[in-house]
């Protein structure tokens, strides 16, 4: 059985706060392995060493811990994969964000909670529209990606004239895109390492600069 690995609690945290942490992770853990839908408070209970009583007491049942670990997934996505991460790794920024779009996917390739969440309950992307917090972390990420768009096109690294916004929606859009295939691969092949490459140099051939 798929799991995820358990969080690293910090060592100076009170007794409550260990456990609402180590429930959020056996909820996780138990949402990779069978989905949010076929899991039960009871499980994830039973796997955080708690009884059922408090969960109910830090949470807000099982809508409320997935929120919470939608939340954390999110969070960790884009420290693991966001485009500051390549920014420091290199002065090209084709090269970070094409980077970007390739931990993106490795990512949720390989991260067992994005497939048991998604793969096995696609509704529960309706979370992700109800969360404050995923809210708040996609517009400061998206605000991230203009302001670099937009450098890049002062800079000359990337084609005069276009539309920083614009542009950062569309760098998003194929994240998303190749993720939503990746997770439903019905009709296009995101595995093929080929295919991925192909549509980072065609969006390179779109919004390259001259330099």
């Amino acid at each position: 059985m798929s799991q995820t690995a358990p969080h690293p609690l910090p060592a100076r945290i009170d007794r409550a706060e260990r456990t609402r942490l180590r429930i959020l992770d056996a909820a996780g853990r138990c949402f990779a392995a069978t989905g949010f839908s076929k899991t039960t408070v009871e499980e994830i209970a039973a796997q955080a060493g708690v009884s059922k009583g408090i969960v109910y007491h830090h949470f807000d049942g099982k809508d409320g811990l997935l929120e919470r670990v939608i939340e954390q997934l999110c969070a960790d996505w884009v420290e693991v994969s966001g485009l500051g991460v390549w920014l420091g790794r290199t002065d090209s920024l084709e090269d970070a964000i094409a980077g970007m779009l390739r931990d993106s996917l490795a990512y949720a390739r390989t991260h067992p909670l994005v497939k048991g969440l998604f793969q096995l309950d696609p509704l529960v992307t309706r979370a992700l529209g109800s969360s404050e917090s995923v809210k708040r972390l996609t517009r400061a990420s998206r605000q991230h990606m203009v302001d670099v768009v937009r450098g890049g096109i002062e800079r000359g690294e990337l084609r005069a004239g276009l539309d920083a916004d614009r542009v950062a929606d569309v760098i998003r859009l194929l994240d998303m895109a190749l993720i939503d295939h990746l997770l439903a691969p019905e009709w296009i092949d995101v595995s093929d390492e080929r295919f991925v490459e192909t549509c980072i140099d065609v969006l390179f051939r779109g919004i390259g600069g001259t330099r």
